[in-house]
């Protein structure tokens, strides 16, 4: 810190001495230099790094799910995978897929999202300051390519989510083949990396009456979230509920967790 001196009268040094004291005390305390024109504040740090996640989203377009649901929950999987779209992120795989009365090969869409790598941060000046201009003219190099990459990934996916809002979900006739979701889970998790972070999303009411694809699938360490639950009588929606808590789990799943239509609008959709 550059030393500060006076030429004034003695009977004022004291004075000198204690406002030396007092703003050295203040450098010190905010990490800046006293008369020093290098000193910068460091850009927040890295957020923590998201690994590949897969995620197979199934909405039940059979009669006894409000059909408004399922234009609500599109267009809050859209928003959700948008905002996922982020710097120090590993990536993503996305299905969709349908319930109906063969819930089979009913794949609506599924799409990929590039891995995108962490922003270059800013430089915080320290005690060599060639080191230190070299970096801050790295940083101001990078960190344009860094954004407009992101950038370009977002309008990609922006793309994509703009399909899933305008999906045309239409009311389907006949059973309810809620196994066939899970089935279509199976086969898409087998195609994305080991260690890939795997979730199933339902929109449903989980009414099923179909039983062709009652296989046991193959699901170890998938986490399944079924939204906007409808529930008339809530005994048989507690009843329903333990069943496929059940089912899911000895197919492997992690964990079961079902929201109400309310919790689906107030909470958001998320994975």
């Amino acid at each position: 810190m550059r030393t500060c001196t006076s030429q004034k009268p003695t009977s004022l040094s004291s004075v000198v001495v204690a406002l030396s004291l007092v703003i050295a005390f203040l450098c010190s305390s905010f990490l800046t230099s006293c008369g020093s024109s290098h000193g910068s504040v460091a850009e927040d740090a890295h957020t923590p790094y998201r690994p590949f996640e897969a995620v197979t989203i199934c909405f039940d377009t059979t009669a006894s799910v409000n059909p408004d649901y399922r234009v609500k929950a599109a267009h809050q999987i859209a928003d959700r995978i948008d905002s996922m779209t982020q710097p120090n992120t590993g990536g993503m795989a996305v299905f969709i897929d349908q319930i109906e009365n063969s819930s089979v090969q009913t794949d609506l869409l599924d799409f990929s999202v590039a891995a995108i790598a962490p922003l270059p941060q800013k430089p915080i000046a320290g005690n060599d300051p060639y080191q230190y201009a070299k970096a801050s003219s790295d940083y101001k190099k990078q960190l344009p390519a860094a954004l407009a990459h992101l950038h370009t990934v977002q309008v990609q996916v922006k793309q994509e989510t703009d399909t899933i809002r305008a999906l045309q979900l239409q009311t389907s006739t006949g059973g309810t083949d809620v196994f066939g979701c899970f089935d279509s889970a199976a086969d898409n998790f087998a195609t994305v990396p080991a260690g890939a972070i795997k979730t199933i999303v339902v929109i449903s009411d989980m009414q099923n009456n179909q039983t062709l694809q009652e296989t046991k699938a193959h699901l170890q360490g998938v986490t399944v979230k079924v939204y906007y639950r409808q529930c008339e009588v809530a005994s048989d929606c507690q009843k329903n509920d333990s069943y496929w808590r059940g089912m899911l789990q000895s197919y492997g799943v992690t964990s079961v967790t079902f929201f109400s239509p309310a919790d689906s609008q107030a909470l958001g959709i998320s994975f």
